[in-house]
């Protein structure tokens, strides 16, 4: 490898060495410049004592508008054979074309504000801003920097941040063992990150911002950690394959794509896909909107296979935050995934959603078989349009058995009145589903001569009888029908004690079935009843 040359350049790159502009070099400062701790002289490429390869932008060398990436390119092949590290200098670089690195190849910027690499404008209409190679290149690292889009000069395309393929195995392993962690992506018009074939990879600390398509696109054996998506195009994250596990990540305000504003009078929009364009799997000819299920913060489908529901392999999710966004918090279909610890926070927002003056979709959206779901759907009211309800759980091709959902949940809806936990259309049949403290708490109770029970506060109401009593049907207040407010299948006990007197009458509601059951009088004496809601009544059982 050559060492930096001296003296004046000419031409402006020199194979196997340094690549030198015969512009103006940056001026000196005191203290010395950052590129003078390597005992360097500035060059828009060279290899410096630690065996890496350091890239500059050609602006501070007079050439504004040269692409970046060409130098970025050769300085990965040469780093190769030496450790394969290249460093990006402070500065902006002007990024005209794709970066294509080979495996074993360490992009690292010196810094996220201090490294940016943007792409130029009118840049080709269908690109990837970093990839790694050809799809068995199982091995890159890219570090602290920023990836900045430009889409407001890219109208019109589809770009992407950083796309990873491994379609095959790789020469080192059989899986993409990709790293990419400490990065903003920010402003492409496609997808901020995408992952797809063999997983494997590890995504940490990002930020993914103003991105018209997918925040993150991602398939299968994969590892997100501080991932933050906000005021994405259509998802917040796209997880289409299994095996995936996603922690302490938030997707907030997905769907900016899908609606013309978030006040009053918004219009629902659809985009296309682009047609003959790969980025992940199966996205050519797919129109995205909120009536086919887009916008969410978290979305689990698999847009490549035969259903959206061929998603089979599950995997480990939380904590998640998922707020603010056009539709869902979250939508899961498929199998066998483990979700817990999620909140979703004021979701639906999207307008007043062509006019309708309540909420169309709630904050956790289900349409799958053999999930686990936990964690908190609620509204905060800060937004236009609020959820329509905490859950919504429907069949999709019979597809929506087996599942244990359990949700804290409060809020209202736009017109004042309670939101429900589930919507009007939940299937709750061969699920397990409980809201807040369902079969969780006995509440013993001071004597009251009128109660109303809540069964999302507590299944378990006892209390000593000093006076006759009467219980009210157990209801949410609030005026609004089109919710479930009571779940089938959920439970209701009352346990009454006669105080010494005895004789204190119970007088129920009559959609209390006592079926032949009822409550002692004797003095001193205790009775227990427990009643089931079938959707109607509350029928007691033995």
């Amino acid at each position: 490898m050559s060492e930096p040359q001296t003296g004046p350049r000419s031409p402006a790159y020199l194979p196997g060495g340094a690549g030198y502009f015969t512009g103006p070099a940056p001026v000196d400062t005191d203290p010395p410049p950052w590129w003078a701790w390597w005992n360097i002289k500035p060059a828009v490429y060279q290899p410096i004592a630690d065996g890496s390869w350091l890239v500059m932008p050609k602006v501070q060398f007079g050439d504004a508008t040269g692409d970046d990436m060409v130098s970025a390119n050769y300085a990965a092949e040469q780093a190769a054979s030496s450790g394969g590290l290249v460093r990006f200098a402070p500065g902006v670089f002007n990024m005209a074309s794709s970066g294509s690195f080979p495996s074993g190849t360490t992009i690292r910027g010196s810094g996220m504000q201090n490294t940016i690499l943007k792409l130029a404008p009118n840049s080709p209409s269908l690109m990837n801003m970093i990839t790694n190679g050809s799809t068995n290149e199982n091995m890159i690292q890219i570090s602290d920097m920023t990836l900045d889009g430009n889409r407001a000069n890219n109208a019109g395309t589809w770009q992407c941040g950083i796309v990873l393929q491994n379609a095959v195995a790789g020469p080192l392993y059989t899986d993409g063992r990709h790293t990419v962690t400490r990065v903003m992506i920010q402003n492409f018009t496609g997808d901020g990150l995408v992952q797809t074939g063999r997983g494997g990879s590890h995504f940490t600390d990002i930020q993914v911002f103003l991105c018209d398509g997918f925040g993150v696109n991602i398939h299968e054996d994969c590892f997100l950690t501080g991932i933050s998506c906000g005021s994405i195009g259509i998802d917040g994250a796209l997880i289409q394959g299994g095996s995936n596990r996603i922690s302490n990540c938030k997707f907030w305000f997905a769907g900016a794509k899908l609606v013309s504003s978030r006040i009053d009078g918004a219009t629902l929009l659809t985009v296309n896909a682009p047609g003959n364009f790969w980025d992940g799997g199966g996205i050519a000819g797919l129109q995205f909107s909120l009536a086919n299920n887009w916008g969410n913060g978290l979305y689990f489908r698999n847009i490549s296979g035969a259903t959206e529901t061929a998603n089979n392999s599950g995997g480990s999710y939380g904590p998640v935050g998922c707020q603010d966004n056009a539709r869902s918090g979250v939508r899961i279909t498929g199998r066998k995934h483990v979700l817990q610890s999620l909140e979703a926070d004021s979701n639906n927002n999207c307008g007043t959603n062509g006019g309708v003056p309540n909420g169309t979709f709630a904050g956790v959206d289900m349409a799958g078989t053999d999930n686990l779901v936990s964690g908190r759907s609620w509204d905060r009211a800060a937004n236009v349009n609020h959820q329509a309800a905490a859950l919504n759980l429907v069949s999709s091709g019979g597809n929506n058995v087996n599942n244990s959902v359990h949700l804290g949940f409060s809020g209202t809806l736009n017109d004042g009145s309670n939101m429900p936990p589930l919507t009007a259309g939940s299937t709750i049949f061969q699920n397990d589903v409980r809201f807040s403290a369902q079969g969780r708490s006995i509440q013993n109770s001071a004597f009251a001569a009128t109660i109303t029970p809540d069964p999302f506060a507590t299944e378990v109401i006892a209390m000593t009888l000093t006076g006759a009593i009467t219980v009210n049907a157990p209801a949410l207040a609030g005026t609004n029908t089109t919710g479930l407010f009571l779940v089938p299948g959920m439970w209701l006990t009352l346990i009454f004690t006669q105080d010494g007197v005895g004789g204190r009458v119970v007088t129920l509601n009559a959609v209390f079935r006592l079926n032949g059951l009822a409550f002692t009088g004797v003095a001193g004496a205790t009775s227990a009843i427990s009643f089931i809601w079938d959707g109607t009544n509350w029928q007691a059982t033995t």
